[in-house]
């Protein structure tokens, strides 16, 4: 629970009129104060801001960004409970602005957390426990153990390449690895490999599983939620386009990881056998003895275990490579992951206790990216950020490949400071969208999601590296313990070589799969592309409202709504060999059915049917006004066909601002000879 402020202003008060004890700390409380502050901040101040500070959509998007971001760095929740969060801030803020009502913004907000990205992410996490079911980490580091030498280079370049490949399958890869190597590595089975040879190893575990899960669509999370993005703005990046960039980038950087794991620990020093932590010594013998059984017990796979790794393999290939072609028989690859979740668990060879074990807080942390990349487009906020983007005269002037170093150069210290899962929910939509811009998308993407997981030169950049230092405190050698100068000289050196890598061989491969370089950015600034702009939600879109030609004057249907109260939006019928159908808009009529009748009117002009989409039924019924007589006089009737400029949408605009004199014969003398 968090404290009430009350309660802080006096814990406050108590420390500056007493002396400070042992077992007060002014950290704890500063912390709680930090806390308190921010989750006032996101909850009530923006909120506020949204609602009453006459913010559009995009600024108050922003607003539940800056909001996402503060309860983060201040650590005010797990960030899966920030990610379920962002719905209900987005609710507070009517991030979708007055257009839509507040059950409408939360009904759409809360429909968008769980997709087919998720669904994608549920039979990845199923895929993973089977190969951990099948314990092929324990296999790996037994054929090393038995051929190399723990302290050798060879040891360590094998485990860093296995160990890579595996995090390409596996999510959990990091734990399994580093659970298997602490027998090696721990002072309670008199370990004597050397402080040096221990901290390269743990460290080159948790880079690699980093480094390993950019291998993949489906090795990450944020893999996952890249090509979800681009999928929601319908592009897409297959297997084979981003297999080739980051296999390649990904191992050269190992290599050049290896060698600064070589130089900057070499083997030899003392021996790390009778250096035991406080604690260590304490440790019941019953759990030395289980895991000492453990180690030992002879494990064999059975034909079950063959079965099911050959399952993981296929729903792999199936989701990634053939996923297009078996569109026919199954659709969506969601419906592949969820086939391998009911044949895993209803075939028994997964328990229910294995189900409930699975990593539930990914799929939460995906849910939040969801509904954040549904806010960054329906808000307009990428049309918005990636137009001022463009704006500034020094950023114009870059070549793509300029504005691409310094996208990929921004990605990796964000993702260094903020975590990867952070930088993946906050960035990865605003990448896609200035991407779309620069008619780069799938470029611009793909390099930057592989970018995030090389943010490796802190502790808590990602789960990875936090596992490895929780693994190095446990093994009972004070030396082998793992700080954060550790990080930032390794983890720096591979982060840098990584960024160069991307710039160099990744920008070219990718060059070669698009067919030729990205046009300058002069060219690609030609206005907003018709994929960047928001998708008018189909909950308050009429089917008709698709199948028309909207014009200069009426940009989208979201214009219409923004129009004066009393509107109303006519259509033709739609006839044979006809894509669009005629339509007329109206506004600012003094009843609602002078309305209706001003937009049939206009658009009998042009089809001899037509019928009223907006409003519905019962909004005209509630519409009504007590015996009001109809004024035709005044309004504003739009007349359009499609694939027209309409010089009868102009005259009526102008017959509103005249008062009405010009003459109504005369326009509709121009709509008919128009409609000719």
């Amino acid at each position: 629970k968090q404290p009430s402020l009350p309660r802080l202003i006096n814990e406050v008060l108590k420390l500056v009129s007493v002396r400070m004890s042992g077992k007060v700390k002014w950290t704890k409380v500063f912390g709680r104060t930090v806390k308190f502050i921010a989750l006032i901040f996101a909850v009530v101040a923006c909120p506020v801001l949204c609602r009453h500070g006459e913010l559009s959509s995009p600024q108050r998007c922003g607003m539940v960004l800056v909001a996402v971001l503060v309860l983060n760095i201040a650590e005010v929740m797990p960030l899966y409970c920030t990610s379920l969060f962002v719905p209900v801030l987005g609710t507070l803020c009517a991030v979708l602005g007055k257009d839509r009502s507040i059950v409408t913004t939360s009904s759409l907000l809360v429909a968008n957390i769980f997709n087919n990205s998720s669904f994608t992410v549920l039979g990845a996490l199923v895929i993973n426990g089977i190969f951990v079911k099948c314990k092929l980490e324990r296999r790996l580091m037994s054929f090393l153990t038995t051929r190399f030498a723990v302290d050798g280079p060879a040891f360590l370049l094998l485990l860093m390449m296995g160990g890579m490949a595996m995090s390409s399958v596996l999510y959990s890869a990091s734990l399994v690895l580093l659970s298997a190597l602490r027998p090696s590595l721990s002072a309670s089975h008199n370990s004597k490999i050397s402080p040096a040879v221990s901290k390269r190893i743990l460290l080159g575990v948790a880079f690699v599983s980093n480094a390993g899960s950019a291998w993949l669509p489906i090795s990450s999370p944020v893999n996952l939620v890249a090509n979800a993005l681009l999928g929601e703005f319908d592009h897409w990046i297959s297997l084979y386009q981003w297999a080739t960039v980051s296999i390649p980038v990904s191992t050269l950087a190992v290599l050049a990881l290896w060698g600064a794991l070589l130089v900057i620990y070499p083997a030899g020093g003392d021996g790390g056998g009778t250096e035991v932590q406080k604690g260590a010594e304490e440790a019941p013998e019953e759990v030395e003895e289980e895991e000492e059984e453990e180690e030992q017990e002879d494990f064999e796979l059975t034909r079950m275990h063959y079965t099911f790794l050959g399952v993981a393999v296929c729903a792999i290939l199936a989701i990634t490579i053939f996923a297009a072609r078996l569109e026919f028989l199954i659709g969506h690859p969601a419906c592949i992951s969820l086939a391998v979740v009911v044949i895993t668990f209803g075939s028994g060879f997964m328990s229910r206790d294995e189900f409930l074990q699975l990593d539930w807080d990914l799929l939460a942390l995906v849910g939040g990216t969801n509904v954040m990349a549904f806010l960054v487009r329906e808000t307009g906020l990428g049309v918005v950020l990636s137009g001022q983007l463009l704006q500034v005269r020094t950023i114009a002037e870059l070549p793509y490949w300029s504005l691409l170093g310094v996208l990929i150069i921004g990605t990796v210290m964000l993702s260094t400071c903020l975590g990867h899962s952070l930088t993946g929910v906050l960035l990865l939509p605003l990448v896609v969208a200035v991407g779309i811009k620069l008619q780069a998308a799938e470029t611009t993407t793909l390099l930057c999601a592989i970018a995030v997981p090389f943010g490796m030169g802190m502790p808590q950049s990602s789960f990875d590296n936090q596992a490895a230092v929780t693994t190095s405190k446990t093994l009972g050698r004070p030396r082998v313990e793992l700080v954060q100068r550790d990080f930032r000289g390794a983890g720096t050196a591979v982060t840098v070589v990584a960024v160069a890598l991307l710039m160099s061989v990744g920008y070219g491969i990718c060059n070669i799969n698009q067919g030729g370089a990205p046009p300058p950015l002069v060219v690609s600034d030609t206005g907003t592309p018709e994929d960047l702009k928001p998708r008018v939600v189909r909950e308050n879109l009429p089917k008709e409202a698709v199948q028309v030609e909207y014009n200069r004057r009426l940009a989208d249907w979201k214009t219409f709504l923004s129009r004066p109260e009393q509107r109303a939006f006519a259509v033709g019928d739609l006839g044979n060999k006809m894509e669009t159908r005629a339509w007329a808009a109206s506004w600012g009529h003094k009843t609602q059915k002078a309305a209706n009748e001003a937009a049939l009117e206009s658009c009998q002009q042009l089809a001899p049917k037509c019928h009223i989409i907006w409003p519905k039924e019962e909004e005209e019924e509630d519409a009504k006004p007590p015996e009001e007589i109809p004024d035709k006089s005044e309004g504003t009737d739009e007349p359009s066909k499609p694939g027209g400029d309409s010089k009868a949408l102009l005259l009526g605009w102008k017959e509103r601002r005249w008062g009405a004199r010009l003459s109504k014969r005369v326009s509709t003398a121009l709509a008919r000879d128009l409609a000719t």
